[in-house]
């Protein structure tokens, strides 16, 4: 049998920037078709869905509902091993938020075309808290134990972002005040920029964990990227760009790097919103940290481009914490000591996404067996302020 990778040639990829999701655009474009007030309803619904995280109001559309039916099944040979995925995600689950922001995100900024996406829609700086917390949202409610069973939040998480996406595309595609540039940009979030995302979830979660020393078994591993199989079927990634091993994670990532990180200004800005974010959620003795880390995951070009901060303090800081956890791990196993080097630092973080006031009926809520294993409180007043961007 061929490898998967030598499916991912240039010319392959190339084609798969010209295609979008054609089950969620058709559900999507139906809806605006019939136009007026229902278009607008739809719209309504499509921004709640960065608001809350309640299921799909029952009053969408038909398209919505068959579309919703049609795409709530996870491949059968995954759900048996995706527990062992929930266990790790369960041990880590403050760190993974904190490489969520400080390497997945800022590696999507570094794709070039890919931010031309969130410039579009406005979140540059205003909504990088709201990207955020959209972002780790779907990825708890993915993790969550039961997140991916039969009605589980996963699910319907995945499934509205997916809807989300459609949204975005039909609304770029049709602004006639701001044509879209297929040719040099391809459809707004193709299969290679869905391809992407879903390794920056997935493959940049577990290269992180490994630089910062706390390392999921081989067998973890594969059950983590299983979850994401899941996930990349929800969301509407083609088969063949849903990598089947660790190894193929590994290469596609490359692959895609290779071809999609440049320069640009709006991967700038995205990065530097999403410092300000993270320095108003964390106590300031931690404030070098977030940059730290992302130094010492993202490649130093990307670093240099998206102009993260460079503290040889702070670096060697990181650095003490790495080494302190690998001690850890190699002297007693206990994972959750070696997690807890990090706890001082990624608690502030998630506490503040549950404090967070988004003008929403719903903040960011996670699991009270999460919660306890995290030592982390849901809030209990009117929510504190969203940041004010200063970049």
């Amino acid at each position: 049998m061929a490898a998967q990778s030598d499916l991912w040639t240039n010319a392959f990829l190339d084609d798969m920037r010209t295609h979008g999701d054609p089950e969620a655009d058709e559900a999507m474009a139906v809806v605006f078709e019939e136009g007026g007030r229902q278009a607008q309803a739809v719209l309504g619904v499509i921004e709640s869905l960065v608001k809350n995280s309640d299921p799909t109001p029952e009053n969408l559309p038909r398209a919505l509902h068959a579309y919703l039916e049609k795409t709530s099944k996870v491949p059968a040979p995954v759900l048996p091993n995706v527990k062992l995925g929930e266990d790790a995600f369960a041990d880590h689950g403050p760190e993974i938020f904190c490489l969520l922001a400080c390497y997945s995100l800022p590696a999507a900024y570094g794709a070039r075309k890919g931010a031309q996406v969130l410039a579009r829609t406005g979140q540059i700086t205003e909504r990088a808290h709201q990207r955020l917390m959209l972002t780790s949202q779907m990825v708890l409610d993915v993790m969550q134990p039961g997140g991916l069973a039969a009605g589980g939040r996963g699910i319907r998480s995945a499934q509205k972002v997916r809807l989300m996406h459609a949204a975005v595309r039909h609304l770029l595609l049709n602004n006639p005040r701001a044509p879209w540039d297929l040719k040099e940009l391809g459809v707004p979030i193709n299969q290679e920029d869905m391809a992407g995302t879903l390794m920056t979830f997935s493959y940049h979660i577990m290269h992180g964990l490994d630089q910062l020393g706390l390392s999921l078994t081989p067998a973890e591993q594969e059950a983590y990227l299983q979850s994401w199989q899941a996930v990349g079927h929800l969301m509407g990634v083609r088969p063949e760009l849903i990598p089947r091993t660790v190894a193929d994670a590994k290469q596609l990532t490359a692959i895609i790097e290779a071809r999609q990180i440049a320069p640009s200004p709006e991967g700038k800005q995205l990065l530097q919103a999403t410092l300000q974010m993270m320095y108003h959620a964390s106590p300031k003795f931690t404030h070098g940290i977030p940059p730290a880390v992302m130094r010492d995951l993202l490649p130093p070009n990307v670093s240099d481009f998206l102009g993260v901060p460079n503290s040889t303090l702070h670096k060697w800081v990181l650095a003490m914490m790495v080494g302190v956890a690998r001690t850890i791990d190699t002297l007693t196993r206990r994972r959750r000591w070696r997690a807890a080097v990090f706890r001082i630092v990624t608690v502030h973080l998630v506490q503040w996404m549950l404090d967070l006031e988004l003008g929403r009926p719903a903040r960011f809520e996670i699991p009270l067996e999460l919660a306890n294993a995290w030592n982390v409180q849901p809030s209990q007043g009117p929510g504190i302020p969203v940041p004010t961007p200063s970049v």
